[in-house]
């Protein structure tokens, strides 16, 4: 099931309807599930420099956007050295639909994942 249609007022997505009602989400909870997964996968470096930030209502990091049936994230990323950059990102865009399909039953997602910085370790190079 996809999202079904934003809606422009509120802007929030409507994800399923019913005889009982309908149920919606918002942009804000998108990217708050988005941005919990990307931290779980190995190799992501820490994209916020406060906790209170993870919890921020409108995230600098991932952005939300929904047209039709779509719905598409974009988030950007910070990845170790070490790490093969294009391996975590792959992680990260399959962590973020995985958790979109299961918290919302989501099948139409487009995850774009932008690697924003390269984190070396400050130990990094001695001997």
């Amino acid at each position: 099931m996809g999202v079904t249609k934003i809606m422009s007022k509120e802007n929030e997505l409507l994800l399923a309807q019913s005889t009982n009602g309908n149920v919606y989400t918002t942009p804000e909870v998108i990217r708050f599930i988005s941005q919990l997964a990307s931290k779980e996968v190995e190799g992501v470096g820490d994209l916020t420099s406060k906790l209170v930030d993870l919890f921020a209502s409108k995230s600098k990091h991932v952005s939300v956007e929904a047209h039709e049936d779509l719905l598409r994230v974009e988030v950007s990323i910070s990845v170790f050295h070490g790490y093969k950059a294009i391996d975590v990102a792959r992680k990260v865009q399959f962590a973020i639909s995985e958790a979109l399909k299961i918290n919302f039953e989501l099948e139409d997602v487009h995850v774009d994942v932008v690697i924003k910085e390269l984190i070396i370790p400050p130990s990094f190079g001695e001997e």
